[in-house]
């Protein structure tokens, strides 16, 4: 998957399922699960984009370029690159908002795909 497509997936997910803060993911039971499993109905923007890790194509498991993905986060918000703590700083600020941090997504994939990513 390019990085536009992760971002907007993880956007697409965050639409569907439960966001949340302080923790990667989480199961209907509450319980904290990795991203990956699937059991996870609730997640926060990094964890939204862990989920896309892998991809499954004809049976077989294709790692993602997620770190692409989340740098590309980082140069919307001003951030440093390859700094996972500020980004679970961002999604966790108390104002922050599910919308805020869907449209930071998109706004993300908007410009990886202009630069073909």
């Amino acid at each position: 998957m390019l990085s536009s497509e992760i971002l907007n997936s993880a956007a697409d997910l965050l639409e569907q399922k439960e966001w949340l803060q302080d923790y990667l993911a989480r199961d209907h039971k509450g319980a904290i699960v990795q991203p990956e499993d699937p059991r996870a109905c609730a997640f926060c923007m990094l964890g939204a984009i862990w989920h896309f890790t892998f991809t499954e194509i004809d049976g077989q498991l294709i790692k993602n370029d997620t770190q692409a993905a989340k740098d590309a986060v980082s140069r919307v918000l001003g951030f440093e690159l390859n700094d996972n703590g500020q980004l679970a700083m961002y999604n966790d600020a108390l104002a922050r908002s599910k919308e805020e941090v869907i449209a930071t997504l998109r706004e993300a994939a908007r410009q990886e795909a202009e630069a073909g990513r």
